[in-house]
C-alpha cells in the first residue's frame, strides 16, 4: 500500500499527492474473554477463559484509481489468508469484511474502504 499516485483529478480535493492506497488508520486488537463471577463476598471474582487469543486488524484506506480497486476486490475474492505487515507486527490473516463508500462531491473514482481481518490460527 501507499504507492505514489501523482497529483489527483480534482485541484481541490485534500488527497493530492497521497500514496494510494492510503491507509488512513490502521488498528490492531486484541480482546481475551474474562469471566465475571458474582458472589457474595467483599469483591466479585474474575477469571480469564482462554489464554491464546486472536489479534484483530482494521484498516481504513483510500482507492483513487479504478484499477487499485481491480486488485483490491480481486484480494477479497480469493478467501484465502493473507500476509499482512505493518510496523506494529506482521502475520496471517483472514479477511472478515470489506466495505467501499463513495461520498458525494468527489470523483467517482474516490473510494473510501474498510478492510478487517483476523489472525488465521489453522
Amino acid at each position: 500500500m501507499n504507492i505514489p499516485s501523482g497529483p489527483y483529478p480534482n485541484e481541490y480535493n485534500e488527497d493530492s499527492g497521497l500514496g494510494q492506497p492510503n491507509p488512513t488508520r490502521i488498528s490492531w486488537s486484541k480482546t481475551y474473554d474474562v469471566a465475571i463471577h458474582k458472589i457474595p463476598s467483599p469483591a466479585w471474582k474474575t477469571m480469564q477463559t482462554s489464554r491464546k487469543t486472536l489479534w484483530n486488524l482494521d484498516i481504513d484506506f483510500t482507492i483513487l484509481e479504478q484499477n487499485k480497486m481491480s486488485e483490491i476486490i480481486f484480494i477479497v475474492n480469493q478467501n484465502e489468508p493473507v500476509y499482512i505487515r505493518t510496523y506494529f507486527q506482521s502475520m496471517w490473516m483472514y479477511i472478515q469484511s470489506f466495505s467501499a463508500n463513495a461520498e458525494a462531491g468527489y470523483v467517482d473514482s474516490r473510494w473510501l474502504c474498510t478492510i478487517k481481518l483476523v489472525e488465521v490460527n489453522d
